[in-house]
């Protein structure tokens, strides 16, 4: 079978006027990334203002911060300010520390972002969640209907 590349879906968006950020920077990000992406994002960004990282060890501390730039090169696809390349860990965290843009710009987009997705989410989990009780609310109601008929 012939291999094919992925084809991300992205959103395109505006910091300033989607985001409500300062920047005016458009960014694509990827629409759909993986849940595992997204959990691990929420626990680092959950974990960076903890007094406990501090305290935490080198080797920890390292991990974390790799995984996190990890994270980002697989929901920053692209940005329209040239020299910036989110394609690899490495090039994220070198674009997150370029000297043109204010710092914790592009952290602040992961977060509005990341809180976009999980909104999402959780509507789409109550909509499947109703979808299966009123699947579910047919038959319990049948093998009552059944079970009632059976018994004299």
């Amino acid at each position: 079978m012939k291999k094919k590349p992925l084809k991300q879906n992205v959103s395109i968006l505006n910091l300033k006027k989607d985001l409500n950020l300062e920047q005016d920077i458009t960014v694509a990000f990827w629409k759909d990334p993986s849940r595992a992406v997204i959990f691990d994002l929420l626990e680092i960004v959950g974990l960076s203002g903890a007094p406990d990282i501090s305290e935490m060890p080198d080797a920890d501390r390292e991990k974390m911060n790799r995984r996190y730039f990890e994270c980002v090169s697989l929901m920053i696809v692209d940005s329209d300010v040239d020299g910036l390349d989110f394609s690899t860990p490495e090039l994220a965290e070198e674009s997150f520390e370029d000297e043109r843009i204010p710092w914790g710009t592009f952290h602040k987009a992961i977060i509005v972002y990341l809180a976009r997705l999980t909104e999402d989410y959780e509507v789409l989990k109550n909509v499947l969640r109703r979808v299966k009780e009123l699947s579910n609310s047919g038959k319990k109601d049948q093998k009552n209907e059944e079970s009632q008929s059976e018994t004299p």
